[in-house]
C-alpha cells in the first residue's frame, strides 16, 4: 500500500479530480482482490498492486499540461479497467458504459467534447489486455500489465493520428520521420508476433520431438520469411507515404550525415559493447550462480547504460532516439527467437540469458528485465519530445535512475543492509545509497548543462523515488523512471 500512497501524493497536488479517480481505482482493485484471496486462499502484494493504474493516472496529470488528448485517453483507460472489474471482466459491457460515462464526463473535465479518442483508446486498451493475457501474462504482474497497456494504447492512439495527418491531404503531417520510424519499427515487431504467433507455437512444440526437426528447421526458416515479408510489404510501404521517402534511404542518409557526430557515436558503442559482453562472458566462466553474483551481473549492465545513453544523449539526441528504437525492435525480434525456440539461434541466446536470470524472470516463457530496463531509460526520453524540458536530468532521469541509483541500492544493500524496510526486502543502507547516487547524479548534470531546477525539490524527489523502489513489488526498471520523470516534470 506505500508504493500507491507515494504515487497518489503528487496527483493529490496537481488534479484532485484525478485523485478522486485514483482513489476510486485502488478500492476496487484491492476489493477484487480480496474476493480472489478469500477465493483462491492466495495473495500476492506485487500481482494484485493497483500501483500501475495510479502511476498511468499520474502520467496523465502530467501530460494533461502538454497534451490533453492523451491525458484524457489515459483517464478513459483507467475507467474502463474500472468498470471491467465492476462487471466482472466482460470488456464489451464496460466499452458501453464507459462511453457513457465519458462523453458527461468529459467536457468538466477538459472543456470540450469527447473525440475520436474517446472510442479509439478504450478500444486499444482492450486489444492490448487481450493479447497480453493470452500471450505473455504469466512474466507480467497485474501492475506492469495494466500500465503496458496503458502506454500501448496511447501509442498506437498517436499512431492513428500521425497516419491521418499523413494521408490528409489538409492536414500534412508534422511528425519528425524518427517519430514515424519509431512506431513502424515498433509496432511493426508486434505485428509480426501476431501473424506468426500459430507459426512459432507450432516451432516452440517441435523443437523438443527429435523426430520432427527438419520440420522444425523448416518453420523456423518460415518465421523469418514473415518477418522479411511483414517489413518489406507493409511496414516499408506504409512508412515511405508517411515520411515521403524511402525510409531506409532515409535512415542511412541521417546516420552518414558527415557533419555529424554519429559515425563517431556509432564507434563508441561497438567498442564499448564488444567489450562490456567479454567482460561479461568473463566474469560468467569465473564466478558462481548465487543470487548476491546474479544480482551483481545484472547491475553491471545497469551502469553499463550510463556510458551508453548519456555521451549519445548530450551529442545527438534525434540519434538516440532511434538507436533506441531500433534496439528495443532488436530486442523483441531476439525475445520472439529465444522464447519460442527459433532454430538456429535460440539456444545461443538462452545460454547467454541463463546466468542472469532472478526468481521473477521464471514465471512464464518470457524474459522482460532487459526489455524493461531498454524502456525504462528510453520512455522519459521519448515523452521528452513532448513536454521539452528545460533540464537534461528530466529526459535522462531513467537512464540516472536504474544505471545510479538502483545499481548502488542494491549494491550496497547486499553488501551492507542490516536493517529492513517493514514489509519489504530492501534495506535502509541500499534505499540510503540510492537516493544519495540519485541526488548526486541529478546535481553534477545540472551543474554543468547550467540548469536552474531547484535542489531542494530535486532532493525530496529523490528520497520520494528512493523510497518507492523500497516499497514496491513490481519490476523498478519500469516503474522508478515514469514516476520519476512524472515528478520532475511537475517540478518544471
Amino acid at each position: 500500500m506505500m508504493e500507491c500512497l507515494l504515487v497518489l501524493a503528487p496527483i493529490a497536488v496537481s488534479s484532485p479530480l484525478l485523485f478522486g479517480i485514483s482513489l476510486i481505482l485502488i478500492y476496487v482493485v484491492r476489493l477484487k482482490s480480496v474476493q480472489n484471496m478469500l477465493s483462491t486462499q492466495q495473495y500476492c502484494a506485487s500481482t494484485h498492486s493497483p500501483v500501475g493504474f495510479v502511476l498511468a493516472v499520474l502520467l496523465a496529470s502530467v501530460s494533461s499540461n502538454f497534451h490533453a488528448i492523451y491525458a484524457k485517453a489515459i483517464v478513459e483507460c483507467c475507467l474502463l479497467e474500472l468498470f471491467r472489474l465492476l462487471t466482472k471482466n466482460q470488456f464489451h459491457l464496460s466499452t458501453l458504459l464507459l462511453i457513457l460515462f465519458v462523453y458527461i464526463s468529459s467536457y468538466f473535465m477538459y472543456g470540450y467534447d469527447s473525440s475520436v479518442s474517446t472510442l479509439l483508446a478504450p478500444m486499444f486498451y482492450c486489444a492490448i489486455s487481450y493479447l497480453l493475457s493470452v500471450t505473455i501474462q504469466p512474466s507480467l504482474t497485474y501492475a506492469e500489465s495494466t500500465l503496458i497497456s496503458v502506454l500501448s494504447s496511447i501509442s498506437l492512439l498517436d499512431g492513428v493520428f500521425m497516419i491521418y495527418y499523413s494521408f490528409s491531404s489538409n492536414n500534412p503531417t508534422q511528425y519528425h520521420p524518427i517519430h514515424i520510424l519509431a512506431f513502424g519499427l515498433i509496432w511493426g515487431m508486434v505485428l509480426i508476433g501476431i501473424i506468426s504467433s500459430y507459426l512459432l507455437i507450432d516451432i516452440r512444440k517441435l523443437e523438443s520431438i527429435s523426430e520432427q526437426y527438419f520440420n522444425y528447421q523448416i518453420k523456423s526458416s518460415v518465421f523469418y520469411v514473415v518477418v522479411v515479408a511483414t517489413v518489406g510489404l507493409f511496414i516499408e510501404p506504409l512508412m515511405y507515404y508517411c515520411i515521403g521517402e524511402e525510409p531506409f534511404l532515409w535512415t542511412l542518409n541521417f546516420i552518414f550525415d558527415f557533419n555529424s557526430v554519429r559515425m563517431l557515436i556509432i564507434l563508441y558503442w561497438i567498442v564499448l559493447l564488444n567489450f562490456v559482453i567479454w567482460f561479461a562472458a568473463r566474469w560468467i566462466d569465473t564466478q558462481s550462480n548465487s543470487s548476491s553474483q546474479i544480482d551483481l551481473r545484472r547491475k553491471y549492465f545497469h551502469l553499463t547504460v550510463i556510458l551508453l545513453f548519456i555521451p549519445g544523449y548530450l551529442l545527438d539526441k534525434s540519434f538516440l532516439n532511434l538507436a533506441l528504437c531500433v534496439a528495443l525492435t532488436a530486442f523483441i525480434l531476439l525475445e520472439y527467437i529465444r522464447s519460442f525456440k527459433v532454430w538456429p539461434f535460440w539456444s545461443v541466446l538462452n545460454q547467454f540469458f541463463l546466468p542472469f536470470l532472478v526468481e521473477r524472470d521464471q514465471h512464464g516463457n518470457a524474459i522482460l528485465s532487459h526489455i524493461y530496463l531498454l524502456i525504462g531509460c528510453a520512455l522519459p526520453i521519448w515523452l521528452s519530445n513532448i513536454t521539452h524540458p528545460l533540464s537534461n536530468s528530466i529526459p535522462l532521469c531513467g537512464t540516472l535512475a536504474l544505471g545510479v541509483g538502483d545499481a548502488l541500492a542494491s549494491t550496497v544493500g547486499k553488501a551492507y543492509g542490516k536493517s529492513k524496510w517493514p514489509n519489504s526486502q530492501k534495506s535502509i543502507q541500499g534505499t540510503i545509497a540510492f537516493i544519495t547516487g540519485l541526488f548526486s547524479s541529478f546535481f553534477i548534470l545540472n551543474y554543468f548543462s547550467g540548469s536552474n531546477s531547484s535542489t531542494l525539490g530535486t532532493f525530496i524527489i529523490c528520497i520520494s523515488t528512493g523510497l518507492l523502489e523500497a516499497f514496491s513489488h513490481q519490476n523498478d526498471n519500469l516503474m522508478i523512471p515514469l514516476y520519476l520523470f512524472s515528478l520532475l516534470t511537475l517540478l518544471g
